[in-house]
């Protein structure tokens, strides 16, 4: 994601408006990147989908999210899973009954430790509830999957050029242009290590 600032920016005494600068184009690519490897999960996952009602009770959550952790059970992860999501599904999961969240019972019961929302799980704009269970061979703290081992889980990103800031150079217009950079391919070495539920 390229970008240009000049050089009073580059060389201000307090980094503010070029770190706004970083942050926003960071943004960006973290966005990119999280449309081109969601669907893809999205896409692989094995077996059919599961499937939740309209009306997205608690119970009816959970009565998705068990059989979810049963299938990546079944295929070996037994580890604490990662659960990502789109808004729709993070509001239905962090409703209140009776005053209370329920969503730790609800990561609790189905064995999750990671939960992340992102924009889209299936690549389109939707108003409904989706949902992609990772499961895990090793107990991975949440935020922790950059420092996990590799080549043990379902999912992985084979990373080569990590997320960095590059500087290109300079520009006719005597800017510095610069770019926030990552290059990776997407690995996924067990399909069956991937459920997916969605709203009906």
């Amino acid at each position: 994601m390229p970008f240009k600032v000049t050089l009073a920016q580059a060389i201000s005494p307090t980094p503010d408006a070029l770190l706004s600068q970083v942050t926003a184009k960071t943004v960006e690519l973290a966005r990119l990147v999280d449309d081109a490897v969601l669907p893809h999960l999205r896409a692989n996952a094995k077996g059919a989908d599961l499937t939740i009602a309209a009306t997205l009770k608690a119970q009816e959550i959970l009565d998705q999210l068990i059989p979810a952790r049963a299938r990546v059970e079944d295929a070996g992860y037994r580890a604490p899973s990662c659960l990502l999501t789109n808004t729709p599904g993070l509001v239905k999961l962090s409703q209140l009954d009776g005053g209370y969240s329920v969503l730790d019972p609800l990561l609790t019961t189905a064995n999750v430790n990671s939960l992340h929302r992102a924009k889209t799980i299936d690549g389109t704009a939707t108003g409904k509830v989706r949902i992609l269970l990772l499961g895990r061979r090793q107990r991975i703290a949440h935020g922790g999957a950059a420092e996990a081992s590799p080549g043990e889980e379902p999912v992985d990103l084979a990373v080569s050029v990590f997320p960095s800031l590059e500087v290109v150079g300079e520009t006719s217009t005597n800017e510095i242009e610069l770019s926030v950079r990552i290059r990776y391919a997407t690995r996924i070495t067990d399909a069956g290590g991937i459920v997916v539920i969605k709203e009906a």
